[in-house]
C-alpha cells in the first residue's frame, strides 16, 4: 500500500513540475517574442523617414512609385524595413492593389505612425495628390515625433534620478558626519 501511495504520490508530483514548467516555458517564448516584435518595429521607425526621403528623391527625379519602391527596398537590404516593404511591392507584383498592400502593412506593423503613413498613402492615392509631397511631409512629421520623444525622455530621467540621487547625497552625509557623531557618543566634546 505504501509503495502504490509514494508512487502515485510521485507521478502527481511529476505532472505538476511538467506542467508548470510548460507554462514557463510558454510565458517565456511569448514574453521573448512580444520583445523581439517591439524590437523589430522600433528597427522599422527608426528607418522609416529615411525610407521616405529616398522614395521622395526617386520619385522627384522621375522613376515611377513601383520603381522607386524596389530601388529603396534593394538600399536598405538587410533591415527590416526593407523586409516590409518588399512584402507590399511583392503584393503589389502579384496583382493586389496598391490599397490591399498597404492595408496588410498596417495590419501586420498595427502602430499608430504606420497607420498614419499609411493612411496618407492611401489617401493621397484616393484624392491624386503627388506622392513625393505626401513622403516628404511624412518624413518631416516623423522626425518631429522622434524629437518628441527624444525630449520626453529626458524630461522624464532627471525625475528618475532624484531618488538615486537623494540616497547617494545621504550616504555622503552619513560619510562625513559619521566619525564626528561616533567621537561625541563616546566622548562627548
Amino acid at each position: 500500500v505504501y509503495v502504490v501511495a509514494c508512487s502515485q504520490y510521485i507521478g502527481m508530483a511529476g505532472t505538476l513540475t511538467a506542467v508548470l514548467w510548460s507554462g514557463f516555458t510558454v510565458w517565456f517564448l511569448r514574453r521573448r517574442l512580444t520583445q523581439r516584435a517591439q524590437r523589430r518595429l522600433l528597427l522599422i521607425k527608426r528607418r522609416m523617414p529615411y525610407f521616405l526621403d529616398l522614395l521622395t528623391l526617386l520619385m522627384e527625379a522621375g522613376a515611377s512609385f513601383l520603381d522607386a519602391l524596389g530601388q529603396g527596398v534593394k538600399e536598405f537590404e538587410g533591415h527590416a524595413i526593407s523586409a516590409e516593404f518588399g512584402r507590399v511591392l511583392t503584393d503589389m507584383n502579384m496583382g493586389k492593389t496598391r490599397r490591399e498592400a498597404f492595408d496588410n502593412l498596417r495590419n501586420r506593423l498595427n502602430d499608430d505612425e504606420v497607420t498614419s503613413i499609411v493612411g496618407s498613402i492611401i489617401q493621397s492615392e484616393e484624392l491624386g495628390t503627388p506622392l513625393a509631397e505626401v513622403f516628404r511631409t511624412q518624413a518631416d512629421v516623423l522626425r518631429v515625433k522622434r524629437t518628441q520623444r527624444a525630449e520626453t525622455v529626458a524630461a522624464e530621467a532627471g525625475v528618475r534620478m532624484l531618488l538615486p540621487g537623494v540616497l547617494i547625497m545621504a550616504a555622503a552625509v552619513l560619510i562625513i558626519l559619521g566619525p564626528f557623531m561616533l567621537n561625541y557618543l563616546h566622548f562627548g566634546f
